[in-house]
């Protein structure tokens, strides 16, 4: 199911692997973090739609315990998150 929707070729082209982390910031449905979590990487998707994140969450159940959470941020804040990934430089 994860193969058939886009993004098709945009985490490869990135080299997304086990060794990093992913934060999805607007995940919608899951497509991006859903394939990066395939590729072994831990991965926060968030968005502001309670409904498209349950959808993805399903999806994700679907997946072998993937290191994959979905957050909603009804505050418009992800300050935290960012921050984080600001911190992550790439090796």
């Amino acid at each position: 199911m994860v193969e058939e929707v886009p993004p098709v070729h945009l985490l490869a082209a990135v080299g997304v692997s086990s060794e990093h982390d992913v934060l999805d910031v607007a995940t919608g449905s899951g497509n991006v973090a859903l394939r990066a979590a395939r590729s072994g990487a831990r991965v926060i998707g968030l968005d502001l739609t309670p409904e498209l994140l349950d959808v993805a969450g399903s999806r994700a159940s679907l997946l072998p315990r993937p290191p994959l959470s979905f957050r909603c941020d009804l505050s418009g804040s992800h300050a935290a998150e960012l921050a984080e990934v600001a911190a992550v430089r790439p090796g």
